[in-house]
């Protein structure tokens, strides 16, 4: 299905700048759809929704309507109130986000609530949120044993309480796991993590890779009358295939019940549970987390379990020699074999790659760190690679910070005086650029990590840059670069860690 094609007033085609800090004035509101081209209930929302008469004259008459693809400008999931895909991001007259509604919702819902938005603005009564904390520049010091034994108690706290909020806390699995908090919390057990950290990564690891499923035993499912060439068409046409593909939406998910988010048959791990008993994972797989499960793996020993879940990621992500970032989230394409969804086209994110799923790759398999040299190494990357060489400059966006952090990362693991040279140039680039502040977010906490990893002389001045960062489980913080650094602190009190050649202090 080709994406919806927004319209303001004016009848003009209209796309959303790449952050929502660039929207402009206007004369009448303004709201963003937030959607990606594999997002399955997104695909709904667009055909069944807005294209709704009543919802499109709604539209038009009171909003100026943009889009964007959030695989393009993931900086839009950052922003206040986003809980996932679809999302309607409202702003007022003078630009400023008043609010956030995530998910699918019906025409009637969705006429309500541009009415009431609307109304609440004319009137007055719908303030905006608050501006963003100023940026940080990198730090002049470093952080004492104490300062940093008092943040990682914080992190840790911060980690439990969001677990125990949203999942039961550290005594039950995680429905919806992070996988690179997971990774960066069991690096963390190495250098002395609380006890029932280590116990919730060992639960909640086991609980989501235990995956089992009748299609493993050969056992018919109920109410599966859809033959592997229907699921197939599906797939490939989307909400253009009539009303069967609605059908299968609706009953599919409920046709084959689950004990994990590990599909059994391929070896791919979906993002979350969206029943009770973790019987019905959201048909959603992203390269990002797959890769993160797959280092998981490696870290605590599980080759076999790591070889195939790179498998799955090399098979269902590959685009060339780059990855995709997202599969099709629908439950035709998760239902067909490995060399049934080849006649699938993998999802494309409209021709472009998120750089922290190249980056990562490497790190898991190094004989893809030579991707890592197709990005710029003197300048600041840019996020993504596109087919297009002639595109315009103005539409190619630099990279989030915390993609630089994980470039970074994988450029430091990969062998040679090539890679060597190519990480040297980027930390210069980066200590140069963090001397002006860069956006306060939890991003912040990747590209420390990078930092820590590839310059470790700038460790401690970037880890005092980012403590008293908010908690998000999407950015976990670098709990083991804080631990490292309170075990040196304590073991020569006074002294500054060791200088490296060829890093900056």
């Amino acid at each position: 299905m080709s994406p919806v094609e927004p319209r303001g007033s004016d009848g003009a085609l209209h796309t959303a700048p790449a952050t929502p800090t660039a929207v402009a004035a206007s004369t009448i509101p303004q709201v963003v759809l937030v959607s990606a081209s594999w997002c399955q209930w997104c695909m709904v929302f667009e055909s069944e929704v807005l294209h709704e008469p009543e919802v499109a004259t709604t539209l038009s008459s009171k909003f100026e309507l943009l889009h964007v693809d959030l695989d393009l400008f993931p900086e839009w999931g950052d922003i206040a109130g986003f809980r996932g895909l679809p999302s309607l991001v409202f702003f007022d007259r003078q630009g400023r986000h008043v609010l956030t509604r995530s998910g699918y919702r019906p025409p009637d819902e969705v006429i309500a609530l541009l009415t009431a938005v609307f109304n609440k603005l004319a009137s007055g009564e719908l303030e905006p949120y608050p501006a963003p904390p100023p940026g940080r520049a990198l730090a002049e010091r470093s952080l004492s044993a104490a300062e940093i034994k008092q943040e990682l108690a914080r992190l840790e706290f911060e980690v439990f309480l969001r677990v125990n909020s949203n999942d039961g806390g550290f005594e039950t699995p995680a429905r919806h796991p992070y996988p690179a908090l997971l990774v960066e919390l069991e690096r963390w057990r190495q250098h002395g993590a609380p006890p029932r950290v280590a116990a919730w990564v060992d639960k909640t690891t086991e609980s989501a890779l235990r995956g089992s499923s009748p299609r493993h035993e050969g056992v018919p499912l109920a109410d599966m009358d859809f033959a592997t060439e229907e699921l197939i068409t599906l797939s490939q046409k989307g909400p253009g295939a009539g009303p069967r593909w609605r059908e299968g939406i609706d009953r599919l998910p409920q046709a084959d019940p689950f004990r994990g988010l590990q599909d059994p048959v391929d070896g791919g791990v979906f993002r979350y549970a969206a029943g009770p008993g973790w019987y019905n994972p959201h048909f959603e797989r992203r390269a990002i987390e797959n890769l993160a499960w797959a280092e998981l793996a490696q870290i605590q020993g599980r080759a076999q379990d790591a070889r195939i879940l790179r498998l799955f990621v090399d098979t269902t992500f590959a685009y060339g020699e780059l990855l995709a970032t997202s599969q099709q989230s629908d439950p035709f394409y998760y239902r067909l074999r490995r060399a049934e969804r080849r006649r699938v086209p993998t999802p494309r994110a409209a021709r472009l790659f998120r750089l922290e799923v190249q980056a990562r790759a490497a790190q898991v398999d190094p004989r893809r760190c030579e991707q890592l040299l197709r990005v710029p190494g003197e300048t600041w990357p840019r996020a993504r690679w596109t087919e297009d060489e002639d595109e315009d400059e103005e539409h190619i966006e630099e990279a989030t910070p915390d993609s630089v952090g994980e470039l970074l990362v994988g450029l430091a693991g990969c062998e040679g005086k090539v890679y060597r040279e190519r990480t040297q140039r980027l930390v210069d680039t980066v200590l140069e650029r963090w001397r002006r502040p860069l956006p306060s977010t939890p991003r912040l906490f990747g590209l420390t990590r990078g930092i820590c990893r590839a310059a470790p002389a700038a460790c401690g001045r970037a880890l005092a840059t980012v403590s008293t960062l908010p908690f998000d489980p999407a950015y976990p913080p670098p709990f083991v670069e804080y631990a490292s650094r309170e075990e040196q602190s304590e073991m020569t009190p006074g002294t500054s860690p060791s200088h490296r050649p060829g890093t900056h202090p």
